[in-house]
Order: C-alpha cells, then sequence, then structure tokens
C-alpha cells in the first residue's frame, strides 16, 4: 500500500523459430512490459514479422469500408467471434468494399446533384421576384447585366441615372433582402460597378440556369420535382448504407479488435533483439508473477526458451504499477494527474486518501451541501462509468462535508432548524480566530506528515545520518519556532532563548544535511503552513454566501404572495450556485495543498506507468 509493485527484470532467449509462437504466448499472459533492445555489435534489433504489412493493409481497408459506411468503430462494441483467417477477413472486406464504395458513391452523387439543384432553384426564384426569366440574358455585344443584392436600394435609381440615362433597373425584396438586376451599355460598366460597389452589391452566378427554357415559376416547379426525385433516391442510397452498417458493424470492429493485436504482435519484434539464429527479449513483470510466467512459457514451448532474471541496473527505469486497495484505488487519479513515483520512494496515495476528503470536507463543511453532492456525485458515476474514479473522490469528500456540517453545525448555511439551533462544537459565523488556529495547526500537521515521509525515503537511501540531518533538522526548526512565537505571546514560562537555541540547533543540522539549499527555504515552510490558512478563508466564504442568500430568501418570503415564489427561486439558484462553488473552490485548492506544500516535502517523482504487452489501454 506504500509502496508500488515489486517489479523483477525478466530475460527471454530462445531461436527464431519460436519468435512468433513466443511472442503470441506474451501477448496472451498479458503481463510483461517489454523494453526496446538497443542495438549493438553483436545483438541486431528484430524485424517484423512477414505478415505485419498484410496486416497493416488489411487494417487500411477494413477502416475504408467503416468510413465510407458512416461507422464509428472506437465506440463499435466487440463481441468475440469466431476466428477468421487473413486471407477469409480479406477476401469479405473485398466484397463488403465494392458493395459499400458504390454505395457511398450513389450517395454522393445524389447529395452533390440537390445540391446543383437547390442552388438553380435559389436562383429561379431570384428572377421569378424580379419578373425576369432565364432566356432573358442572351449574349450581346453592347450590352451587359449585373444580377445580385444590395444592403439597400436607396438612390440607387438616381445615381445610375447620373451615369447613363440607357439602363433598366429590376428591384424586388423578400425575407429582408433587396435583389436587383441591371441592364445597361457595355462602355459605363465600370463607373456602375462603383456605384453599386457603394450599395454593398453581392452578384449572383447565373450560369447554371443559363439557357433553360420557359418562365422562371414553371422552370421552378420542374426543378421542385426533380429535386423530389432525387431526394428519393438519396434517401433510398441512405437506407442501403445504414442496412450495410448494421449488418456489418459486429464484423468490422471484430476484426479490426482482431487484427489491431495481431499487428502489435507482428511488430513486437521490433524491439527485440535479435541474431541470425536467435532473439532476445527483456521486459518487466511484477514480481509476484515471475514464476508463474516462466511455468507457463517453458510449458508452452516446451522448455525450448532460457528465461532468467537480471538485477536491476544503476539509474534504470522501472516501471510503476500500484499496490493499492480497492478503496484507495480510486486516489491513484491524483497521482497519474501530477506524476507517477519512482519505484523506490514511498507510493503517496494512501495519504491523499487520508487527508484530501478531509481538507475539502473542513471548507465546504456544510451537512445540505454534502447531501446534495452525495447524491449528484452518486448519480454523475452511474450515468459516466468512464470517470467513476474521478466521481468516488468526490463522494468520500462529501461524507466529510456532512461529517465536518455536523461539527459546525450548519445545513445549507443556517445554524437552526425549524426554530431549533443545531447542535455543534465549532461555529464558523462566531469564532473565527479559532477556526484560523485550527487550520493553521492541519498546515502544522499535514507538512510534519510530508517530512516524516521524506525522512523515511531519505533512510532507505541514504543512511539515518544524512535522513536525520536533511529530514528531522524541519521538525526541529519548527519547534524552535513555536517555542519562539508560545513565549513571546506568554503562553509558558519558557524563556525566549529555549527557541532560539532550538532554532539554531535545527539550522545547523539542515546546512549539513542539504547545504545553503536548504537553509534558503526555510522561510518557505512557514508560507506553507500560512497557506493551510484557506482552509478557515474558503470555508468562511461559502458559510457568508448561504447567509445572504437565506436572508435575502427569507425577506421574500415576510412578503407573503407572489414573493414567496421568488423566495424559493432565491434559495434553490442561490444555494446551487454557491454549491458549484463549493466543490470548485475545495476541489482546486485541497489538491493545490497537496502538490505544493505536502509533496515538495518528499515527493520527487517520475515514474513511468507499466504497459504490459497486450494489454489494451
Amino acid at each position: 500500500m506504500f509502496r508500488v509493485q515489486p517489479m523483477s527484470k525478466l530475460v527471454v532467449i530462445g531461436p527464431l523459430s519460436l519468435v512468433e509462437k513466443t511472442t503470441t504466448k506474451l501477448h496472451d499472459l498479458q503481463v510483461m512490459h517489454i523494453l526496446d533492445h538497443t542495438k549493438s555489435e553483436d545483438v541486431d534489433i528484430g524485424m517484423p514479422m512477414a505478415r505485419a504489412s498484410s496486416i497493416a493493409g488489411l487494417l487500411v481497408k477494413l477502416r475504408g469500408i467503416a468510413a465510407s459506411l458512416k461507422i464509428d468503430l472506437a465506440k463499435a462494441p466487440r463481441k468475440a467471434g469466431d476466428t477468421m483467417t487473413l486471407k477469409q477477413i480479406e477476401g469479405q472486406c473485398s466484397i463488403l468494399a465494392s458493395d459499400a464504395n458504390s454505395t457511398h458513391d450513389v450517395l454522393k452523387h445524389h447529395e452533390k446533384a440537390i445540391t446543383e439543384f437547390a442552388q438553380k432553384k435559389q436562383l429561379l426564384h431570384a428572377l421569378k421576384i424580379l419578373r425576369l426569366d432565364p432566356e432573358t440574358f442572351q449574349e450581346c455585344l453592347s450590352i451587359r447585366y449585373l444580377i445580385g443584392s444590395v444592403k439597400h436600394d436607396q438612390d440607387l435609381k438616381e445615381a445610375i441615372s447620373s451615369i447613363t440615362s440607357r439602363f433598366e433597373l429590376n428591384c424586388a425584396s423578400i425575407d429582408a433582402k433587396t435583389y436587383i438586376a441591371l441592364f445597361y451599355e457595355h462602355s459605363k460598366e465600370k463607373e456602375l460597378k462603383a456605384i453599386l460597389e457603394q450599395h454593398v452589391f453581392q452578384p449572383l452566378d447565373i450560369n447554371p440556369i443559363l439557357g433553360m427554357k420557359g418562365t422562371a415559376g414553371q422552370l421552378i416547379e420542374q426543378t421542385e420535382r426533380q429535386l423530389e426525385t432525387l431526394q428519393k433516391k438519396k434517401d433510398a442510397a441512405s437506407k442501403k448504407q445504414d442496412m450495410l452498417a448494421r449488418k456489418w458493424t459486429p464484423f468490422l470492429a471484430q476484426q479490426e479488435s482482431y487484427l489491431v493485436q495481431e499487428a502489435e504482435i507482428a511488430e513486437a519484434p521490433l524491439k527485440f533483439g535479435c541474431t541470425q539464429k536467435a532473439f532476445m527479449i527483456k521486459g518487466w513483470v511484477p514480481t509476484k508473477r515471475v514464476q508463474d510466467v516462466v511455468t507457463a512459457m517453458n510449458n508452452s514451448m516446451k522448455n525450448k526458451l532460457y528465461i532468467t532474471t537480471q538485477p536491476l541496473e544503476e539509474g534504470e527505469t522501472v516501471p510503476i504499477e500500484f499496490a493499492n486497495p480497492k478503496a484507495i484505488k480510486p486516489f491513484e487519479f491524483f497521482m497519474h494527474l501530477y506524476t507517477l513515483p519512482k519505484f523506490d520512494e514511498v507510493d503517496p496515495t494512501f495519504f491523499i486518501f487520508l487527508t484530501f476528503p478531509l481538507l475539502f470536507g473542513f471548507m465546504l463543511g456544510d451537512i445540505g451541501y454534502g447531501l446534495t453532492t452525495l447524491i449528484l456525485f452518486y448519480i454523475f458515476m452511474k450515468k459516466m462509468p468512464q470517470f467513476k474514479d474521478f466521481f468516488k473522490i468526490l463522494i468520500f469528500a462529501s461524507f466529510a462535508s456532512i461529517f465536518f456540517g455536523a461539527l459546525f453545525g450548519e445545513f445549507f448555511g443556517a445554524e437552526e432548524l425549524g426554530g431549533y439551533e443545531l447542535p455543534h462544537l465549532l461555529s464558523r459565523a462566531h469564532q473565527l480566530n479559532l477556526l484560523l488556529y485550527i487550520a493553521v495547526a492541519i498546515g502544522v500537521v499535514h507538512v510534519l506528515l510530508g517530512i516524516f515521509i521524506g525522512f523515511y525515503n531519505e533512510l532507505k537511501h541514504h543512511g539515518f545520518l544524512h535522513a536525520f540531518c536533511a529530514k528531522l533538522s524541519w521538525v526541529i526548526i519548527l519547534a524552535g519556532a513555536g517555542f519562539t512565537g508560545v513565549s513571546y505571546l506568554n503562553y509558558t514560562s519558557l524563556p525566549m532563548l529555549v527557541g532560539f537555541i532550538t532554532l539554531g540547533i535545527g539550522v545547523l543540522l539542515l546546512t549539513i544535511g542539504e547545504g545553503t539549499t536548504g537553509v534558503v527555504e526555510i522561510p518557505g515552510i512557514f508560507g506553507n503552513i500560512l497557506s493551510y490558512a484557506r482552509l478557515m478563508a474558503i470555508g468562511l466564504a461559502s458559510v457568508g454566501l448561504a447567509t445572504v442568500v437565506n436572508k435575502f430568501a427569507e425577506e421574500f418570503f415576510h412578503q407573503g404572495g407572489f414573493m414567496i415564489v421568488a423566495g424559493v427561486v432565491t434559495l434553490v439558484v442561490g444555494h446551487l450556485i454557491n454549491i458549484l462553488l463549493g466543490i470548485i473552490g475545495p476541489f482546486l485548492h485541497s489538491l493545490r495543498l497537496h502538490y505544493v506544500e505536502f509533496f515538495t516535502k518528499f515527493y520527487k517523482g517520475g515514474g513511468k506507468p507499466y504497459k504490459p504487452f497486450g494489454i489494451k489501454t
């Protein structure tokens, strides 16, 4: 629980004739974190298996079919079924690809045609309201035309008249849009375009309808019939595509999963060492499973492999697998969010499990808010199982909020319920100084816990003397500062000199253990402890806002009538906002107190996750 899973480095050596069978067995065991082999003079890097390129090509083809059928393979359920050979999969994919691609092409063809006819209909509609027909626009050497929309047509005719008297202008407005058709002599084109630009002219491209015979109204009706026919054809193609997708989704999802697995096996030798006759695989296996792996491999390969363990080399990175009980496991989320521990240091997940909910609950600290968040997080956990670990953490935090709410005697910010005062041990509204002292005391305890964990880490790596000077010296420094403070405030009969001497001894030991770097950090540890005052400040902000909401609602209730409804709305909206703030603030600040104030006393991190070959992540 306090340490990560012990790992052993396993080395597997065998003849090249067994490389595929060995790789497949390791994939099935899903236990070995394979290391990349570094090329040397004697041992080269392995080559992918012969079938690797065929598998890659099949994967591309299969995913192309899925894309043409609009199948999201990432979300499609994977169901076990009969195993097919690569040749069988390729044959089935070839048949399916022909059907899927032809359906996709037909669908795209109809979609394109519908878009073109819809554009024609829009253009014909513009001509209709302008009382023009496509046949109006004939090729002419001396006469030009412009058709489109303008932002406004005020004074447009007068402006054109000032340029030329030989023109014809049609204007019509529909749906807050003004369309114009201007016919003019070729020589005045530049000046007329300048005038139209002043009226924000947007030209229409009428080339798609040029040459069409009949009036605009007749052509609109004809186009609508064509659109209706095309839409039916598109719907038929779409239904066929949906039918193909429903029919073949299980097959495609299953075979894609199988091919991904086979590709992983076929490309695995790129991580192996290899000679002309043998291969070598190195990787990490949880120590408790080493014997099981050796037995399984020997049984499968009929003792034709040489399997041994190697000692850990200095500076080598060991992959991390947590070893926490089920109740603590959700809190590993915070370690993945930050950085994983190294294999030889304390795993702080258990300590986060103990302290994170308590810090969160101390800040939120309300029975009503705690019950509300508990219900909400439970519902979210059921609705979004992929985030269940995160919501489990918040459920723990909600229980802590209820606990502290009982200590503070608060229910949705009120200290009275039904005219009766709620029992409490501490009032956040009236005992501010005591609340501040408790918050700082929590900081002292939390920081000291980090220091003691750091002492344990240093003891294991550098011995007692270094651990004592580097870590326990901080305890002496804090004790010296505490003695000095209580003596100054006359809380004890001890002279201040005792505090100064204790403080000096701590600084001396720290200098021996960590040098001048440690001395420079002395002011920081007091800042770390004072930082826990936020526990009091955020809690006061929450209870203050809740009190304001309750007072506003109470005033509405006293006025009676419709104002009672306003009071209820005020209570619901106000407390919902406060609950939201009460989740975000305590969560982020609890996280900060762990990452900045707590972890810096002992934690280095930098571990790499354990990724066993064959496990899908």
